[in-house]
């Protein structure tokens, strides 16, 4: 009796050993399956992200690309078809290096700002002004707003400052005085000013139509021509909407109907 009990115990160890061997495998293949699908979660997400990011660049490329362009190939057929005279000849260079100049900015500031969105790009350690940086966009539309003699007046203080990646701000700032210079009539001026917190951007142009003004950042506006048959109209904005608020900022616009515009980003 004795002997056979010790075989029955012997028996039962054995088999508990074979379920808690199961039980271990079927643990470590479970876990093996749960890693492979967070790997491919994690993958697809990713796969999202590019995606989102190519159409993100597809869009401003359009916007800030187009107009420079478009102006390039109107430059060069004018001196294909014209007699310039050496000083017309020289003006004429210098504008067209300006959209050069331009278009070779707005290219860098991509490729960086691609960077970021791949979480390649360190957020700056030191403070710089807000004021340096328009004046910098200003620059960069200096022609635009030439070709309507508009006059750009940069109230920022000179103490505002922020952390922000300038590659971010220039292509925020970029868009909505671009935008302002459109839609804005030959003659006027554009203001820069910072109130309540606040950088505001001021024209004082044709304005938005009230049932436009809620679709502005979700892409879903329309075409428009400029006030000097400029083409486009809002499309880089959503992207403007979600660097703002990727740094926890807020953007607001309030317009009236030939008046004015005024864009007010909260940094």
């Amino acid at each position: 009796y004795a002997k056979n009990s010790l075989l029955f115990v012997g028996d039962g160890d054995h088999g508990y050993f074979i379920s808690v061997f199961i039980l271990i495998f079927i643990l470590f293949v479970v876990n093996i399956l749960r890693r492979k699908n967070k790997t491919i979660h994690e993958n697809k997400l990713k796969v999202d992200k590019l995606n989102e990011l190519q159409q993100k660049i597809f869009n401003v490329i359009s916007h800030d690309f187009n107009g420079s362009f478009m102006t390039l190939q109107f430059l060069l057929d004018e001196f294909i078809v014209s007699n310039f005279s050496k000083k017309e000849f020289e003006i004429q260079i210098e504008e067209v290096k300006s959209y050069l100049n331009q278009s070779n900015y707005v290219l860098q500031n991509l490729t960086n700002w691609a960077k970021i969105e791949l979480g390649e790009f360190k957020q700056l350690e030191t403070e710089y002004a807000i004021q340096n940086l328009l004046n910098q966009v200003q620059k960069q539309l200096e022609f635009q707003m030439k070709n309507k003699n508009l006059e750009f007046e940069n109230k920022i203080p000179i103490e505002i400052t922020t952390k922000i990646p300038q590659d971010y701000l220039s292509i925020v700032f970029r868009n909505i005085i671009n935008n302002a210079i459109k839609f804005s009539e030959k003659n006027k001026k554009i203001i820069a000013s910072f109130d309540d917190g606040k950088i505001k951007i001021t024209d004082y142009g044709i304005g938005i139509k009230p049932e436009k003004l809620n679709k502005l950042f979700l892409n879903k506006v329309d075409s428009e021509m400029g006030t000097n048959n400029e083409f486009g109209f809002g499309i880089g904005l959503k992207i403007v909407h979600e660097i703002v608020e990727k740094f926890d900022g807020k953007i607001t616009i309030q317009s009236v109907e030939n008046q004015g515009t005024i864009v007010s980003v909260k940094l």
